[in-house]
Parts: structure tokens; C-alpha cells; sequence
């Protein structure tokens, strides 16, 4: 539980560095160039199965909104998921591809009834 801690603020204090812009967000350059960092691969071998390499593929599931950058609770939290072990690397897996699913929907139920009320303009 202690080691679970300590990984989760490392989390959090590496967000807040790899943050160059500072505006809260993580694009994917910012994250790449925080992944790659000596320290962070270390910290991850430590306290993790996680490669550099399983975080790259990471980002796209943990982007659910596809907006191309990750809030730090979606960073810190989803990463805690993933390195929780296989079954919970499918669970978490799961939940952001139908997070994703919902807002594609949800963005295609959008158009469909703008273009019912421009039909019926």
C-alpha cells in the first residue's frame, strides 16, 4: 500500500515537471519526452511492468475524449489502473473504449438532430 502510494506521486510530481506549457494538460509530446527521461524508466522498472514503450500504447486508451492531451487525474489514475495487473489492464482497457464509444455517439446523436432541425428549416 505504501509502495502504491509513493509510486502514485511520483505520478503526479512527474505530470507537474513534463507540464511545460503549464496548463494543466499533458499533450503527447510533453508526455513522450517525460517517459523517455532516465529517471522516470528507473522509477517505472522500480515500480512497475510498464515499459516506456506499453505507456505509448497507453496513451491512446487513457485519451478517452480524443482531445490529444490527459488531465493528471486521468494520467495518475489511469496509469495506477494499468499497473495494477493484467485483469485490471483489461478492466481499464474496457471502461475507456466504452467511455470513447459513448462520445462518439453521443457526437453522432449531436449531428443527426442538427441536421433534422436544418432539414426541417
Amino acid at each position: 500500500a505504501e509502495a502504491q502510494k509513493q509510486f502514485l506521486s511520483f505520478l503526479r510530481d512527474a505530470f507537474v515537471q513534463a507540464d511545460a506549457d503549464g496548463n494543466g494538460l499533458l499533450d503527447k509530446e510533453e508526455f513522450e519526452g517525460l517517459i523517455n527521461q532516465e529517471d522516470v524508466i528507473e522509477k517505472m522498472r522500480a515500480s512497475s511492468s510498464l515499459s516506456p514503450d506499453d505507456l505509448m500504447q497507453a496513451w491512446d486508451t487513457l485519451d478517452v475524449n480524443r482531445v490529444g492531451e490527459l488531465t493528471i487525474d486521468e494520467f495518475v489514475s489511469g496509469f495506477a489502473m494499468m499497473n495494477e495487473g493484467l485483469s485490471t489492464k483489461h478492466i481499464a482497457s474496457f471502461d475507456y473504449a466504452l467511455q470513447r464509444s459513448v462520445l462518439d455517439f453521443l457526437k453522432r446523436v449531436t449531428r443527426l438532430s442538427e441536421g433534422m432541425v436544418s432539414v426541417m428549416t
